[in-house]
């Protein structure tokens, strides 16, 4: 069943249908073909297929455009707004992808059926087994996972610093500034957009790096003396130039969103859906069921390692039974091949908190639909994200004013950072009695993400060794075998509030 998606518009269109419905797939248990993760017996009935859901939908390479669409693109939309104009007229429509009917006819026989009944609530059935009745609609509590940020801060930045420079470049040709202070004014403004596109987005990294090529560009004419010259036509070469150099930025290290998998996750053990070997499923979860939302983005390369592709996911946990059903429970990311659970209270305020258990109380008792909106952000440089911002939006009226009130609402990050130094003692211990969680991390930088990773506010985590770890035996390592670990090993939950925290 493809689950059919709202048109949000302002940033989070969402043309396509979403993958799914599937019984819930381990991630990396599919991305890396981890063995002893994911419950044989699902395997062996063909409700789950971890190397067929990484090659369609955790790992796509069948659903991404080709060469021939990034080459084309440059040559038809080489300026900036035209460029952002084209890719916005791109996401109205459906294009056909390589391997996309392939990639739908093999995933057919995995999918689930999610069919109504007569008291509002669906059952999920594969074939003729019913997996589960009495669950909320998936769809009467959608989510969408909004780009925004990354997409449209860099083309902020290159504006906001043409502008700046254009105005400069008039102020030097009337003669309203002296001789003296040309270099002064040519380059001052750089602060400036640096400082403003900060107070944005809060991203630093961005922010300083964003503008840079335009005054390259700037100190070049400088250099050859083009700018003192009157020739506007050389500069609008320049500023093709410019637009063509954040073209190639935008289209190989700007993140992009791919559609989402739809899961449903049944957390008791004893059912047949459940979809983990004993001690590998998180044990923290409160509810039963849940719909699972997976979306995966990627980026075209990495800076530091240009020929790869750069894949992240972020799911979100919506209650699908009891009386929090159509709430958010788990945010779940990625940080260096392991997996970080943030409860959703820890990325909203208070005060929102409340107001959105009462929207969604309402839906449920009303019968009603709701969409959330997971507001996220993440620099050119280290693609892990960060949520700016969770909102409830209205799905059949109103949801232009409602969607413009998030995006600003979502300049205020409301998300709760953890403290460094509270777990820094827990971090020594641990490797004290041979944990070193970070040790799968290059040295030079362990510390920044050590420091990243403390910060983020996760409480609980799995793969803690990190996921690419987890068959790998180490010549000196304690361990007495080379079985697979606990994917969720209670002795290193360095968060879990069921622990004193250091």
């Amino acid at each position: 069943m493809a689950i059919e998606r709202a048109r949000t518009g302002l940033g989070a269109e969402r043309t396509d249908g979403a993958q799914g419905a599937f019984l819930y797939c381990d991630y990396w248990a599919s991305v890396l073909g981890l063995r002893g993760i994911v419950r044989e017996a699902a395997v062996r009935s063909g409700r789950i297929d971890p190397p067929l859901f990484r090659a369609c939908l955790d790992r796509p390479e069948t659903r991404l455009p080709g060469l021939r669409y990034y080459v084309l693109t440059l040559l038809a939309g080489p300026a900036l707004i035209p460029y952002r104009v084209l890719q916005h007229a791109r996401s109205k429509l459906r294009l056909h992808l390589p391997a996309e009917d392939e990639a739908a006819e093999m995933l057919a026989p995995c999918a689930l059926a999610i069919e109504s009944q007569d008291d509002g609530g669906v059952r999920v059935r594969h074939g003729s087994d019913v997996m589960a009745r009495d669950l909320f609609d998936p769809q009467r509590a959608e989510v969408i996972f909004s780009l925004v940020y990354p997409t449209y801060k860099l083309l902020f930045s290159a504006l906001a610093a043409i502008a700046l420079t254009l105005g400069a470049q008039w102020a030097l040709h009337t003669g309203l500034v002296p001789h003296g202070l040309e270099a002064t004014v040519r380059f001052a403004h750089y602060p400036l957009v640096v400082l403003l596109s900060w107070l944005v987005f809060r991203d630093g990294i961005t922010a300083v790096v964003a503008p840079l090529p335009v005054y390259v560009v700037v100190g070049g004419l400088k250099a050859v003396g083009e700018l003192t010259s009157p020739r506007p036509e050389l500069f609008l070469v320049a500023l093709l130039a410019v637009a063509v150099a954040y073209f190639l930025v935008d289209g190989f290290l700007v993140p992009k969103g791919l559609a989402p998998a739809l899961y449903y996750y049944c957390a008791d053990p004893s059912d047949d859906a459940h979809p983990y070997e004993p001690g590998q499923a998180p044990a923290w979860l409160a509810g039963r069921s849940y719909w699972v939302w997976r979306f995966t983005y990627c980026t075209a390369a990495e800076l530091n390692k240009f020929w790869e592709r750069d894949w992240e996911r972020v799911e979100v946990w919506v209650h699908a039974d009891g009386p929090q059903a159509g709430e958010i429970e788990w945010l779940v990311f990625d940080f260096h091949y392991r997996e970080l659970w943030v409860p959703k209270d820890r990325l909203v305020s208070a005060r929102r908190q409340k107001a959105q258990t009462a929207a969604v109380a309402q839906a449920r008792d009303e019968g009603g639909a709701l969409l959330w909106t997971v507001e996220t952000d993440m620099n050119i440089v280290f693609h892990s994200p960060e949520v700016r911002s969770i909102h409830v939006m209205p799905v059949d009226r109103g949801w232009r004013p409602a969607r413009l009130r998030q995006l600003l609402a979502s300049l205020r990050v409301e998300e709760q950072r953890d403290r460094p130094h509270d777990y820094r003692d827990g971090v020594r211990r641990l490797r004290a009695v041979g944990h070193d969680v970070v040790a799968d991390i290059p040295e030079h930088f362990r510390g920044y993400a050590l420091r990243q990773l403390l910060t983020t506010p996760w409480r609980y985590w799995r793969y803690a060794r990190g996921a690419n770890t987890a068959l790998r035996p180490y010549l000196y390592s304690r361990r007495d075998s080379t079985e697979p670990l606990p994917a969720t090993e209670p002795d290193l939950q360095l968060k879990s509030p069921r622990q004193p925290e250091a």
